[in-house]
């Protein structure tokens, strides 16, 4: 039986594919796209032409996104406040139809290999518990104030990944593991100064040893995927989950959460925050529903 390989194009996934493939062990590669134009989708095609492993894509536009989300939800028991727990679940049901029951994914490199710097990263967790503060009387999630800011990105990475995409593949028959969420791992990378790790430049030097796609990968910078930004289809299911009554039961401010939702449409700097506390809400709303 293959192991599934979440695939998306970027450096981790298709770095642990390599590896995979170097290990003799039969791999089937798996990536979601939102479209047959998404930059990263051709670097995955590429990528699995190259390491002679079956590929299948799965293309969810955004309009189709949100139709997955109480799903996420259920199967999770947790806050979704991203697209990408969002996409876990038509890319692990497609693992388990092609009989893949073991999978792995990328996920917690960039929080691990400081793909960017950790305070630009902190300060914007900060602004979403600034919004939830404001709106709920306390944030989703409150560290002991003297957790260090590099210990406070690893926490941070754990409680994104583990809890959503874990159970979210296991909804659907997949054992998932994540290779760079080891213990092990995540010891000896906090372990040595953060100018070594920064950027990823253990991965990047790994795989610009490889060559092919990989070698172009090592030098090629992260692209931002799957946040609702706006999307209407997005927008139509706040307005659901999001209504009067549904906060109420919650305990919110419905006047307090509109206010927020029309930050949302306008756009601005804050969309993102706006995103995830979003997200965070909806998920408490599908979790109390009946």
């Amino acid at each position: 039986m293959p192991l599934g390989v979440a695939l998306s194009g970027g450096l981790d996934s298709t770095l642990l594919l390599a590896l995979a493939v170097e290990a003799e062990i039969p791999v089937h590669a798996f990536t979601v796209a939102e479209s047959a134009d998404d930059p990263e989708l051709a670097v995955a095609e590429r990528a699995a032409r190259e390491a002679g492993v079956p590929h299948e894509v799965l293309l969810v536009p955004p309009a189709e996104q949100p139709g997955f989300f109480r799903d996420a939800v259920h199967a999770a028991r947790a806050f979704v406040f991203n697209g990408r727990g969002v996409l876990g679940v038509p890319l692990y049901r497609a693992m388990a139809a092609r009989g893949v029951s073991s999978a792995i994914s990328g996920l917690g490199a960039d929080e691990i290999y400081l793909a960017s710097a950790v305070e630009p990263f902190l300060a914007r967790v900060r602004a979403d518990w600034a919004v939830e503060a404001e709106l709920c009387g306390r944030p989703a999630f409150a560290p002991p104030a003297d957790v260090p800011p590099r210990a406070l990105a690893v926490e941070l990475a754990l409680r994104a990944a583990i809890p959503i995409e874990v159970p979210v593949a296991a909804a659907a028959g997949v054992s998932l593991s994540l290779p760079f969420l080891d213990d092990a791992l995540i010891a000896a990378a906090t372990s040595v100064p953060e100018e070594i790790l920064r950027d990823k430049a253990p991965l990047r030097w790994l795989a610009a040893r490889r060559g092919g796609v990989l070698a172009e990968l090592a030098t090629r910078r992260k692209l931002p995927r799957y946040a609702p930004v706006g999307h209407p289809a997005w927008a139509e299911l706040f307005a659901e989950l999001l209504a009067p009554p549904r906060l109420h039961a919650l305990g919110l401010d419905p006047a307090r959460v509109r206010a927020l939702r029309d930050a949302w449409h306008r756009g601005g700097p804050d969309r993102d925050t706006l995103d995830r506390v979003l997200m965070k809400i909806a998920s408490l709303s599908v979790l109390a529903a009946p």
